[in-house]
């Protein structure tokens, strides 16, 4: 059993002492053969919910190592274990990278998992070491985030990993594509998602410049298109419908209730999808 699990029973056999204590201080005050058996009573029901619990856990952890994630019900810790599985997933693609992308997605847990109280980076190592089969994440995903609005907010995360280096390899691309039909969402969306991140993140070691202002617009134009969901030069009444798609999903009032990451994404990928918009209906309109 891992370290992780000795600690939980260390923290819950602290706790089950600390209530004998003071019921055993009661038991001197009273001195009764009932008092005795109330905290004898309750000194065993702690240790069967110990044990109940610990064997739980042990069953659980070795189903993730053979790969399996668990059928769990929901919870925010459960949701959390999900992102952290397929965040493993994610930065062994590809291990160029690796501490970065790492303590990426650990300071995102922090944010959108302020009031969990896993172990993120044992748990990351642990995703890392033994990975999980990404179709039963999915999986169990798809069954507890009913609304695709949660289940892009999983793929805009794993796009953002793969670009801690600034850029989408082959290899992640592909799996990144995977997990969206996975989670039944649309490849438009997932376009959409991409072409803001690349727009947002610089390359830095870009040895070409723009040989022509022709070029220039064609590139401006399909950076556009993408951010709408579009992988060719369609008309400007499609445009406008994707547009307005787009404004409803992505809008901020939306995100009211999540974290503030959560907001941020969604400002974010709104601007992109304002600015793609305005430039599309000066040029093409």
């Amino acid at each position: 059993m891992s370290s992780f699990f000795y600690v939980v029973r260390i923290m819950n056999l602290s706790v089950l002492l600390n209530v004998i204590v003071k019921h055993y201080a009661t038991i001197q005050e009273e001195e009764t053969a009932q008092g005795v058996f109330y905290v004898v009573s309750i000194a065993l029901a702690i240790v069967f919910g110990l044990t109940i619990f610990l064997t739980v856990q042990h069953f659980q952890i070795r189903k993730w190592r053979k790969g399996f994630f668990p059928d769990m019900k929901y919870s925010s810790d459960n949701l959390l274990k999900a992102y952290i599985s397929l965040a493993g997933l994610m930065i062994r693609v590809n291990a160029e990278q690796s501490n970065p992308k790492f303590y990426f997605a650990i300071s995102y847990f922090n944010k959108k998992f302020p009031n969990s109280s896993l172990d993120f980076k044992y748990l990351l190592n642990f995703s890392l070491r033994y990975p999980i089969q990404k179709k039963m994440v999915c999986f169990w995903l798809n069954k507890h985030l009913e609304e695709d609005i949660y289940r892009l907010q999983v793929i805009y995360f794993l796009t953002g990993l793969s670009m801690v280096d600034g850029k989408v390899v082959i290899s992640e691309y592909k799996f990144l594509l995977s997990i969206v039909r996975l989670l039944n969402l649309k490849v438009s969306d997932f376009n959409s998602i991409l072409a803001a991140h690349l727009d947002s993140n610089k390359q830095k070691h870009q040895s070409q410049t723009r040989k022509q202002s022709k070029n220039s617009v064609d590139l401006e134009l399909k950076k556009a298109f993408k951010v709408l969901g579009f992988n060719e030069n369609v008309s400007f009444e499609e445009v406008k419908k994707a547009y307005r798609k787009l404004v409803m999903k992505y809008h901020p009032d939306r995100y009211a209730n999540q974290g503030i990451d959560q907001i941020e994404m969604a400002k974010s990928h709104f601007i992109k999808i304002q600015q793609a918009y305005e430039y599309l209906e000066k040029t093409i309109k």
